[in-house]
């Protein structure tokens, strides 16, 4: 099996906002002559069911901010603007804000990087300038370990020591009283988590209710947690291969490719893919694929006109 190069949202957002993405509209990547594209987008749709990847990534929002960085004046412009001359490299490009981001990208990509007088140096020179820092980056809902072994946080964890100021910043204690198995399933229950499902912890933005979810993965404590099991079935139940192939096409599954029936959300498409799968009709049913032959695409059409003429 092959394995994507962008195994982490963070990797795939990088590489788009790397080829300047944020510029185009999704369909315009999706059906790209561009293989690179595609693939890029396709990685995108797949994550998008459990993960939001394309929901998350600046398709839109940056459109009109990007239009003034046209060359190296305006873009320089707006850096020196923003105060971003201030700034350290890695706290524009790993940055949670978008548009820095996709500004660091841009005159990377475009090699305006090295015209730019980035500091060097951590800026900040006052306490209260380190603390809002730390609080804008989100480090208060970390632990002081993972925000010292991060790129960025490193350095603004390090200027903490040397100024004598760490004492005086609040970090998120939970990775420390997770230290046994009754602490962590004591807070589970405090916080009524036996409530929700393991979906529940996947999606959640809630950042402490991920980093319990995940202490539990790690250490095998989650099967002695009683989470809720929901149990979903499909209202529908395909007694024969044409009123399934039927319903394929009244929801129009043939714009779709199998994993993100396979591996859907929605019960009701989950149940049609594996019905078809252990019946034998998933063959007799033109399923979109990552690639599509000019032979495909006309058996495609074909299947559709004729479907539509019994109609």
């Amino acid at each position: 099996m092959v394995k994507s190069p962008w195994p982490t949202y963070e990797k795939w957002e990088g590489e788009g906002l790397r080829r300047g993405y944020q510029d185009r509209n999704p369909a315009s990547l999706q059906k790209s002559a561009d293989l690179s594209e595609r693939t890029w987008y396709n990685r995108g749709m797949h994550m998008n069911v459990a993960e939001h990847w394309l929901d998350n990534f600046s398709f839109d929002r940056i459109i009109e901010t990007r239009q003034e960085w046209s060359d190296l004046e305006s873009w320089k412009k707006y850096g020196i603007e923003k105060g971003y001359e201030k700034r350290l490299i890695v706290s524009l490009s790993e940055s949670g804000n978008p548009n820095e981001r996709a500004w660091y990208y841009r005159g990377r990509s475009q090699g305006w990087k090295q015209e730019f007088k980035f500091t060097k140096r951590a800026p900040w020179k006052e306490f209260n300038q380190w603390k809002d820092h730390g609080v804008a980056q989100g480090y208060d809902g970390q632990n002081s370990m993972s925000v010292c072994k991060s790129k960025e946080g490193k350095s603004w964890y390090t200027k903490g020591i040397r100024e004598g100021w760490i004492g005086d910043f609040t970090f998120s204690k939970l990775a420390e009283m997770f230290q046994d198995l009754d602490s962590w399933r004591s807070y589970g229950t405090k916080k009524g988590y036996d409530l929700l499902g393991h979906g529940d912890f996947k999606v959640s933005k809630n950042p402490d209710q991920r980093r319990w979810y995940n202490k539990g993965v790690g250490e095998g404590w989650l099967r002695l947690f009683n989470l809720k099991r929901k149990q979903q079935r499909s209202q529908f139940s395909f007694e024969d291969q044409e009123t399934w192939k039927e319903h394929g096409f009244e929801r129009q599954f043939y714009t779709r490719n199998p994993e993100s029936l396979r591996l859907s959300q929605n019960p009701n498409e989950r149940y049609w893919f594996n019905k078809g799968r252990r019946e034998g009709w998933l063959e007799d049913f033109p399923l979109a694929k990552k690639r599509i032959s000019a032979q495909m695409n006309e058996g495609l059409d074909e299947f559709v006109r004729r479907y539509e003429e019994d109609e």
